[in-house]
């Protein structure tokens, strides 16, 4: 791969964060972590804070603030599972939160794409999918790289999600005896 195409992916990459990221801003009021914090807690109802915490890349005491603000804001709210263990969910407010940012993250990047004829969207997509599924190597992969995303749009018309089919086929992998 030659060093612009690596750059020109990572500069497209990061013009979509920050399209999301402005669109975001005009949702909610917190847009750090707190978008991928509800998005993944919706994504995985129960999920304990140190596994969020571990999706989002922040430490479990950032996972604890992350969601002491957002059930503040009446968006999470926390279930005892025993009693050394939380499982957090989502409010009404926050599933509603939650639509709302999954219609600006891909409203951010469809406007992005607008350029592209139908051929060189659907190219795009393939590349795309080649790409994400072959940075999966498990479930936590699939937390961390899917923590923003809309399953009902990746998942539509019967597709089904490369990043998903990947942590799945890793996880059958693992489970099968080594063959000789």
């Amino acid at each position: 791969m030659s060093k612009r195409t690596a750059n020109l992916l990572a500069a497209a990459g990061q013009l979509v964060a920050d399209a999301v990221t402005a669109r975001l801003a005009d949702e909610l009021t917190h847009t750090a972590s707190a978008p991928a914090a509800l998005m993944t807690i919706a994504h995985h109802p129960g999920l304990s804070i140190d596994r969020l915490s571990e999706a989002l890349g922040i430490t479990e005491s950032g996972g604890v603030r992350l969601i002491d603000r957002l059930a503040a804001d009446g968006l999470v709210r926390r279930e005892k599972l025993s009693a050394r263990s939380l499982g957090l969910h989502l409010t009404g407010r926050g599933g509603r939160a939650v639509e709302r940012i999954e219609q600006a993250r891909i409203a951010a990047a469809a406007e992005i794409m607008a350029p592209l004829s139908a051929a060189q969207r659907r190219q795009l997509e393939a590349m795309l999918a080649r790409i994400l599924a072959a940075r999966t190597h498990g479930e936590e992969d699939l937390r961390r790289i899917c923590r923003l995303c809309s399953f009902d749009a990746c998942e539509r018309d019967g597709q089904t999600c490369p990043v998903s089919a990947a942590a799945q086929s890793d996880q059958t992998a693992t489970r099968r005896p080594p063959s000789r």
